[in-house]
């Protein structure tokens, strides 16, 4: 079996003729077949609509949306350069790695290694995050389809 992930509405396809079987698949639909498969009488393509779009729980939607403000800030956070920020304290380091630093650069300089650190720590947090949450970039677009038209229809 062949699986085809679909962020399209209609899709046209010739299926080889070794192929026996087809799964469409949609990443945000919880039917079966969200599809509606149909071979064309003339030619040996088929034509594909999707029947039903954006097939996701309130609690899916809720984790999906919270994970996404939370990667949209980190990446206004790792853009930015300013301390308008929150700060939190205590952050924990290994003390000769405090120790060495500021023997090194001074206080300023160690406190700057460690902003480096965290913010690389962060990105790559974050990448983590992504990868988990929306696992590929048509996927984060698609979501962000489905909040412009859930925030229409609220309006």
């Amino acid at each position: 079996m062949y699986i085809i992930s679909a962020h399209h509405f209609k899709c046209n396809f010739l299926l080889p003729k070794n192929w026996h079987s087809l799964q469409l698949q949609h990443p945000y639909s919880r039917l079966d077949n969200p599809f509606d498969l149909v071979k064309n009488k003339t030619h040996s393509t088929y034509s594909c609509t999707l029947k039903s779009v954006w097939q996701m729980d309130d609690e899916e939607y809720t984790n999906k949306y919270v994970n996404l403000r939370i990667l949209k800030s980190i990446q206004e956070f790792l853009k930015s350069r300013d301390a308008n920020h929150t700060t939190v304290y205590p952050i924990k380091v290994p003390d000769d790695l405090l120790y060495q630093l500021v023997k090194m650069k001074g206080a300023k300089g160690a406190d700057g290694v460690i902003h480096q650190i965290f913010r690389l720590g962060l990105s790559i947090w974050s990448e983590k995050l992504y990868s988990t949450v929306f696992g590929s970039q048509s996927n984060l677009e698609d979501f962000i389809e489905l909040v412009k038209k859930r925030n229409k229809e609220d309006e």
